[in-house]
């Protein structure tokens, strides 16, 4: 059963779209294969825990390093909720489509993806020239 760690406690998943399998790539699985090994504190132990292997709160991450980081580089406008919309742009400047952005996200509706990410996607129209490679016909020899 999947779940989820909000305000301390573990609960079920607010929706079906809470729950998601995110791609990773080989090197990440790695990573965190040696990090639960390295840090194996049981099967239900969270793979990022706290000093006392418990989960992590994320109201302490963010006093005890989100913001004293935010604070030293003087970027105030810095929030956890960056890092998803950090997550968007690579995933559109990486070639992904409004749907699988969508999945990664968990968003519901992919149109609500588009209207919240909209302006990472490319002005104008765009140039015509990819046409010529899909329309081309085969050379005959």
């Amino acid at each position: 059963m999947r779940e989820q760690f909000y305000r301390g406690k573990r609960r079920r998943l607010k929706s079906g779209h809470g729950r998601r399998d995110v791609p990773l790539s080989a090197g990440m699985a790695e990573r965190l294969r040696r990090r639960r090994r390295d840090a194996y504190g049981g099967e239900s132990a969270p793979v990022f825990a706290s000093v006392t292997g418990s989960e992590l709160h994320p109201s302490n991450v963010r006093s005890r390093v989100l913001v004293p980081a935010v604070e030293s580089v003087g970027l105030p406008w810095v929030t956890f909720h960056t890092f998803r919309h950090t997550s968007a742009s690579l995933l559109f400047d990486g070639g992904r489509n409004v749907k699988q952005v969508q999945e990664w996200l968990g968003h519901a509706d992919p149109g609500f993806t588009l209207r919240t990410y909209v302006h990472l996607l490319d002005d104008g129209l765009g140039g015509a020239d990819f046409l010529d490679d899909a329309v081309a016909l085969p050379v005959v020899a």
